[in-house]
């Protein structure tokens, strides 16, 4: 039955999660609503709405202390590649803190950071009005997870008129120099809590070298849910 095989994977994860510790930037809240699911997943067998409404619960009663002091923590990063086309000036400050609604294995279930940072534009090419700043999470396996923010002129200077698609459009042309301020959401990758370990700081890296890394991410995190499917006999 599919239910019981849900449940046998929470009772993996529970194996996993026995020399699993809480070292990540999210201040262990994935564990704690992992933990939170195990837990529901043995007083609830047979039902699946229980189970996440009640480690929905639990995970939301012991994490909100825990967020609460995330909040105006800064995040450490490191700038992997040269040439960037921006530099941070500021630390990358959390700003506010989303808990997870379901399982930690789905998207809903990842616990978000809203952070806020300043940049200077660097040297860039032609007429834009966005660079990205893409960045890594290392974890316990390597790379565990990616992300991106688009970097505008939210001071909206310099309007151009373009054509995108066949649909005209306003931009803000950035030039080499200019002060933004970044807000932008970090969310842990949806994979078991074990393999957040070690992602305590962000990996800032070219377009180029998050590209050779996308798709390898991608892979292990799949590799990672169906080793546990394959063991419930999914």
């Amino acid at each position: 039955m599919r239910l019981n095989r849900i449940f046998g994977l929470c009772a993996v994860c529970a194996l996993l999660l026995s020399s699993c510790g809480n070292d990540n930037m999210f201040g262990g809240i994935p564990n704690i609503y992992q933990d939170a699911f195990i837990a529901a997943s043995k007083d609830n067998e047979g039902s699946f709405s229980k189970v996440i409404e009640e480690g929905v619960k639990v995970g939301k009663e012991k994490a909100t202390p825990i967020a609460e002091k995330l909040i105006g923590k800064s995040i450490p990063y490191k700038v992997m590649d040269e040439n960037l086309p921006y530099k941070i000036i500021s630390d990358i400050v959390i700003k506010n803190v989303e808990l997870p609604s379901a399982l930690n294995i789905t998207d809903r279930g990842r616990t978000g950071l809203l952070v806020e940072f300043d940049v200077e534009v660097g040297k860039i090419e032609g007429e834009i009005g966005q660079v990205n700043c893409f960045y890594l999470l290392p974890g316990k396996d390597g790379y565990v997870g990616f992300g991106q923010w688009g970097i505008t002129d939210d001071q909206m200077r310099r309007p151009k008129q373009v054509t995108y698609y066949g649909l005209r459009q306003t931009i803000y042309v950035l030039e080499e120099g200019d002060k933004l301020h970044v807000k932008g959401w970090l969310y842990a990758p949806a994979v078991p809590a074990e393999y957040l370990d070690g992602c305590n700081e962000l990996h800032l890296v070219s377009n180029d070298t998050f590209n050779d890394h996308l798709e390898k991410i991608k892979d292990k995190q799949k590799t990672w849910y169906y080793d546990f499917a394959k063991i419930q006999g999914w």
